[in-house]
This record gives C-alpha cells, structure tokens and sequence, in this order.
C-alpha cells in the first residue's frame, strides 16, 4: 500500500534528483585544469609549427593522429575507463546538430583553403593561439551545455 507524497517529500526528491544530475554532470567532464593545459598545448604547437616548419612536416602528421586518436578513445566505454573517467550514456544527434557540425565543417575547410592561398606571415603561430584561446575558455562552457543538455526522445 503506497501512500501520496506530502509537498515537501516530492520537494525534497525533486532537489535530491536535480542535486545527483549535477554531480553525475561535473564527474562526467573533463576537469578545468586538463582544458587549460589544452589550450596551452595547442596554443605551443601552433608556435612550434611556425618557428620550425621541418618539425611540423616530420611530426605533425603523427601528433595530429596521436591527438584524434586520443580524443576519439575519450569518447567510448574503453577509452574513458583508460583515461579514468566515468561512462556517460551517449545522446544521439539531433538534426538541428548535423547542420550546424556540416556548416561548420565546411566553414573550417573555407577558411583553410583561404588561408592556403593568402601569404600571412606567421599564420601557424596565430592560428595555434587563437585555437589554444578558445578551447581553454570555450571548451568548458561547451562540455557543460552538451552533458546538461536534456536527452532526445526516441
């Protein structure tokens, strides 16, 4: 025999539930610290790259693939327990999604191609800046949006 809730039981179990969906969203991202360390990663390799172009055509090949492979593996059950971080359940696309990654994309690969054929003196250095800048600070507001965002419904 089950008995109703009073006001303040279903008040205290919505806080409760919204209080675990707030630890289970901060355990399943990354830590600040690994953002920033990013950031300023990106930010150095850009620099590298531009100082020591034979360093970028002996090794960037490989650091890219090492990195892609990397964050890849974050991505999947294997990879997070290897990187020490808890499983998520995954949300599929929705389509507003796949039109913004597509018009992205293409943007990404537009400007690639314009900044290929324009001569900017120390365009690696910048670019690698600049890129280091945004995934410190714009890669934390973006994991936050993306584990709090409510799941689709199927």
């Amino acid at each position: 025999m089950s008995s109703t809730p009073t006001p303040d039981d279903a008040a205290r179990t919505l806080r409760d539930f919204e209080q675990h969906q707030q630890q289970a969203t901060a355990e399943s991202g990354w830590p600040l610290w690994t953002w920033i360390a990013a950031g300023v990663f990106v930010a150095a390799l850009g620099v590298i790259y531009d100082l020591f172009p034979g360093f970028a055509a002996d090794w960037g090949s490989w650091i890219t693939g090492v990195l892609l492979l990397a964050t890849v593996l974050s991505t999947t059950r294997w990879g997070s327990a290897l990187f020490g971080r808890p499983a998520r359940v995954r949300r599929p696309l929705t389509t507003g999604g796949i039109v913004v990654a597509i018009i992205f994309g293409a943007l990404v690969v537009v400007a690639v191609l314009l900044a290929s054929r324009l001569h900017i003196a120390h365009l690696p250095a910048v670019v690698g800046v600049v890129g280091g800048l945004l995934v410190a600070v714009a890669g934390p507001w973006w994991q936050r949006r993306v584990l709090r965002r409510p799941p689709a419904l199927s």
